[in-house]
């Protein structure tokens, strides 16, 4: 029996990679990096860019719980971004994924599609 079906157009992140270069890493990121992200989540110019409104003010208990539930979700992706000569945490990120159902593209799709 099959606990979980996956459209095969998707990527599985349930295996959380990390990517790292001389001058950054990307990791997943998890609850233990909750004191360097909390004043991104407070400023709110990141939050109007990023499109991270809320309703009120931070519940940092229903936060640490969101960060510490990242490593069982199959379908995102979330990262944060390390400055390795310091190991500090300079920002969070999570790859663009399209909604719409036109995605992966196909060799079927044109430019009028777009």
């Amino acid at each position: 029996m099959v606990d979980h079906v996956r459209d095969a157009s998707r990527p599985d992140f349930l295996s959380k990679p990390s990517l790292g270069g001389e001058q950054v890493l990307l990791r997943p990121v998890t609850a233990d990096d909750m004191p360097a992200l909390m004043p991104m989540l407070m400023d709110a110019e990141t939050s109007r860019l990023t499109g991270s409104h809320d309703d009120g003010p931070l519940d940092e208990r229903r936060i640490h719980a969101w960060y510490e539930s990242r490593r069982q979700q199959d379908d995102r992706l979330d990262l944060a971004v390390v400055e390795p000569a310091t190991g500090s945490i300079v920002a969070r990120s999570r790859p663009w994924q399209p909604t719409d159902k036109l995605w992966p593209p196909t060799a079927t799709r044109t430019a009028d599609q777009d």
